[in-house]
């Protein structure tokens, strides 16, 4: 009888051992940070001779002090199991459709030992840009004001034409979700967006969202050397239009109001293009060689940027080689008419004399 109190006295201790041993070993992840709609997953994973069922699920909402079954969040939670096989087993938590307040800290509980993860629930980040110029057409010298209108001010990066403008520098001031920009000028123009970027304020992975873009832009600007020009036949010559503005133009060729495209004849004229994204400059050179009499007339540059259109004009005159010699002939001629008539009134007057 004795050694039969002693067998069950052991097996109440190891019993006892065996509850005290089964816990919880840790609760991932430790502090999630998400979105509004996102979901969260939760793992409570405790030692394998638990039982997952007996695990009890709280949270503690931010701005709380009591806690609340898990289950008050009705159909957006999921409890599963898994691991009954393996050296460990899991209760796993699932929460969709996150909600701010579902912001707090969470708890798995099981046989008197309990961890805790605290989840972070952030709004939606938005973002739209606002000027303080209701033209997009740059005014030189005057000061412009952008805003990114957002949730989240202190996460917001400015670019232009796709480029980081960082902290700004110049004419350009960055403050956070105001970018102002100092006298500007004809280089200020282009497409400004503002982005908020959760990844390294929040810490929320790869989030960003932009804003819609606004352009600014600026009159296109011809830059000629010599607008009257002198040739003679035969030789070769070069016309330059130099057109500045954004977006950046498109310029064509024009000769007595028809447009002019590569010659595929002899290669008579040639149109070429150097482009200076930098500057928002194009250099169109329009080439003629060798010159002819028919090369004479009026040429036309023309740019366009579609939002507005600049043109100039060239006169080409086509000079004769023997422009220079005419003068020269014209003068012997006069000249040796001039003794020729000389000549005649000597031998007339020789005429007149004899006869007496």
């Amino acid at each position: 009888m004795k050694i039969v109190l002693e067998l069950i006295l052991l097996a109440l201790v190891l019993e006892a051992q065996h509850i005290k041993s089964a816990g919880v070993t840790s609760l991932q992840p430790e502090a999630p940070k998400l979105l509004v709609a996102d979901f969260v997953t939760f793992t409570c994973t405790m030692t394998n001779d638990s039982d997952p069922n007996d695990v009890m699920w709280s949270v503690t909402p931010d701005g709380s002090a009591s806690k609340r079954n898990i289950t008050t969040l009705t159909d957006r939670v999921d409890i599963t199991s898994s691991g009954e096989n393996s050296t460990s087993i899991q209760s796993v938590l699932t929460i969709s459709q996150l909600a701010q307040h579902d912001s707090g800290n969470y708890t798995c509980d099981f046989n008197q030992t309990q961890m805790t993860s605290v989840l972070m629930v952030f709004k939606e980040p938005v973002a739209q840009i606002s000027s303080s110029q209701s033209e997009a057409l740059i005014t030189i010298g005057q000061t412009i004001v952008l805003t990114c209108d957002t949730n989240y001010r202190e996460s917001v990066k400015w670019s232009r034409d796709g480029r980081d403008l960082g902290s700004g520098s110049g004419r350009i001031v960055i403050n956070s979700n105001v970018l102002t920009i100092v006298a500007s000028n004809i280089s200020d123009a282009g497409t400004y967006q503002c982005t908020v970027d959760m990844t390294s304020q929040l810490g929320l992975g790869d989030r960003k969202i932009s804003s819609d873009s606004i352009t600014f832009i600026n009159n296109i600007n011809l830059t000629i050397t010599d607008d009257r020009l002198r040739r003679e036949e035969g030789e070769s010559i070069r016309i330059d239009c130099i057109a500045n503005g954004y977006p950046l133009p498109t310029i064509t060729w024009t000769k007595d109001n028809e447009r002019l495209e590569n010659s595929s004849v002899n290669g008579h004229f040639v149109v070429t293009e150097i482009i200076d994204d930098r500057k928002n400059e194009v250099i169109s050179t329009l080439s003629l060689s060798p010159l002819t009499f028919e090369d004479h007339g009026s040429y036309r540059c023309n740019a366009t940027d579609g939002h507005s259109s600049a043109e100039v004009k060239y006169e080409l005159y086509i000079i004769d080689r023997m422009a220079a010699v005419w003068p020269f002939i014209g003068i012997m001629s006069e000249v040796i008419g001039l003794i020729i008539i000389i000549l005649a009134v000597e031998k007339y007057q020789t005429g007149q004399l004899a006869c007496k």
